[in-house]
């Protein structure tokens, strides 16, 4: 489900004015009628990552300055001049409520939301941390964390194949073998 946290129907707008863009951009909804704290809009989502896009403005008027937050992560700001009506912006959002929340971010005045996209993100994945290579005893021995895939290639240009074996976080190869260039790299 998604909607308002009171009922809004009154501060909905459309403009039916031939320079809007198209239908997305010719309507809109006040975030600060009636309340000067504002109000919110929520939609149900399962917790995880998400793209969040939103468009600010309209056609008519100039009279706003558009902070809009997502989950309290400022992602469309601006105000509007007569050459610059719309501000877009998008910040990836992480959902941990099993509710998206859409509000106004501190500067916000006479806020007005047109349009949102929400799309999901796959799971952040953490980058493999390498740390330096070091050799005793004979052996070359490469060590890295977050997972990932060890490669080796004769240039560093490429030719680039998995390492046999070398999933764990660590490698040892006697240093007197010939010259390769490693790499970790996530699937």
């Amino acid at each position: 489900s998604y909607g308002w946290d009171a009922d809004n129907t009154a501060y909905a707008r459309n403009r039916d004015n031939v320079i809007s863009p198209d239908q997305r951009y010719d309507t809109f909804n006040h975030l600060q009628k009636d309340l000067p704290a504002g109000r919110i809009w929520e939609i149900e989502l399962p917790n995880g990552r998400y793209n969040v896009y939103a468009v600010a403005g309209e056609s008519d008027n100039i009279n706003s300055v558009y902070d809009l937050t997502a989950e309290g992560v400022t992602f469309v700001t601006g105000t509007p001049t007569s050459a610059v009506l719309w501000f877009e912006g998008q910040a990836a959002i992480t959902v941990q409520d099993g509710r998206l929340s859409i509000s106004n971010g501190p500067t916000a005045s006479n806020n007005k939301i047109a349009f949102i996209e929400i799309y999901p993100l796959p799971a952040e994945v953490l980058r493999p941390v390498i740390a330096p290579p070091t050799l005793a005893s004979g052996q070359l021995t490469l060590t890295w964390t977050n997972g990932g895939t060890l490669q080796q290639a004769p240039a560093i240009t490429g030719e680039w194949a998995d390492v046999p074996g070398a999933t764990s976080g660590t490698y040892s190869v006697p240093a007197t073998e010939p010259r390769r260039f490693y790499r970790v790299i996530v699937r």
